[in-house]
């Protein structure tokens, strides 16, 4: 399929518009049916093509979407083992809360990785 370009003046153009928007059609189709005598239809296979196409892109797009967030969760957790470690070293008399908070990070880790690995199952 070729493209044309014309150019019009304002006034046609506008005119041309009216004269669309009054038989319901899209300026293009308007256009193309004045200069061919024909109107573009979209049959049915062109449109079950579009929404196979559209259908695997939304996929993809999930997946990355997924992927995204589970690597984010994952670094959650790390950096709450990491500042659990760093104080550790500062507070040497706070030992019992500290390994409490990590038993907790490393717990939640677990779960959250366990619920992801069912979901994706």
């Amino acid at each position: 399929m070729g493209v044309i370009s014309v150019r019009l003046d304002n006034d046609t153009e506008a005119r041309l518009k009216r004269e669309a928007r009054a038989q319901g059609m899209s300026f293009s189709d308007f256009l193309r049916k004045r200069l061919t005598g024909k109107s573009q239809k979209v049959s049915e296979l062109d449109l079950k093509e579009i929404a196979e196409a559209l259908d695997g892109n939304l996929r993809q797009i999930c997946d990355f979407l997924d992927h995204i967030e589970r690597e984010q969760s994952e670094n959650v957790y790390l950096l709450q083992l990491m500042m659990c470690h760093f104080m550790l070293l500062l507070m040497p008399n706070g030992k019992e809360k500290i390994h409490n908070a990590w038993r907790t990070a490393i717990q939640k880790a677990k779960e959250h990785t366990a619920k992801r690995e069912g979901e994706l199952s």
